[in-house]
């Protein structure tokens, strides 16, 4: 039986204080599966287009992200790196571009029919395709300012390529929404636009990288 307010007062405080710890121990994700839940979130992070049996995804990958898998390779990961990490990843703002073979088998060979029209899918990802692409905003277009190529040696029904542009995030996430425009004409699949809303995308992982 509570016999005073103050007793009262200590008990509601103390369930209070309880129903945070046990929020905090059932949704807060480890490193890994925040980077997982990232890589399927298809219509927030992840936006996606399909054409008979080939998908192409656009992923966005937040400061957060970004700081997160370089931390996860590293042997002495610290929760003051990841910090610093985060905010060294501002200034640009990062995505892969993925080309995905629905049936199976090798993407890039199915793409290209003849062995010169192979190379020349292989240059062009490797050294053209950052010319077609841009990142727009209600004020700007801003050309891509990086692409790597990862080759996968015909061996995977998909094909990665990093992006990047040189646009500071707090400017980006001020605005509702932008786009990444890719110039597919090449693909026959016209201009492309991968949209994204910054009120699904301004995040705060709930993680620890301390040992």
């Amino acid at each position: 039986m509570i016999k005073n307010k103050k007793q009262a007062g200590f008990i509601v405080g103390g369930l209070v204080m309880m129903v945070i710890i046990m929020g905090n121990i059932i949704f807060k994700e480890s490193p890994a599966d925040y980077l997982n839940r990232v890589d399927r979130s298809v219509g927030t992070y992840v936006q996606e287009r399909s054409f008979g049996d080939f998908k192409v995804k656009m992923k966005y990958k937040s400061p957060s992200y970004m700081a997160t898998a370089q931390l996860l390779r590293s042997t002495n990961a610290q929760k003051t790196d990841f910090k610093e990490l985060v905010e060294s990843y501002k200034t640009s703002s990062n995505y892969v571009l993925q080309f995905e073979n629905m049936t199976g088998g090798d993407l890039m060979k199915k793409i290209a029919t003849s062995d010169q029209k192979y190379q020349e899918l292989v240059n062009y990802l490797a050294f053209g395709i950052q010319e077609d692409l841009f990142l727009c905003t209600t004020t700007d277009t801003i050309p891509c300012s990086f692409a790597h190529f990862e080759r996968n040696f015909d061996v995977a029904p998909f094909t990665n390529i990093d992006i990047g542009f040189k646009h500071d995030y707090h400017s980006l996430l001020d605005q509702d929404n932008w786009s990444i425009l890719f110039n597919a004409e090449r693909f026959a699949i016209g201009p492309l636009y991968f949209r994204f809303e910054a009120a699904e995308l301004n995040e705060n992982p709930k993680f620890s990288f301390d040992k």
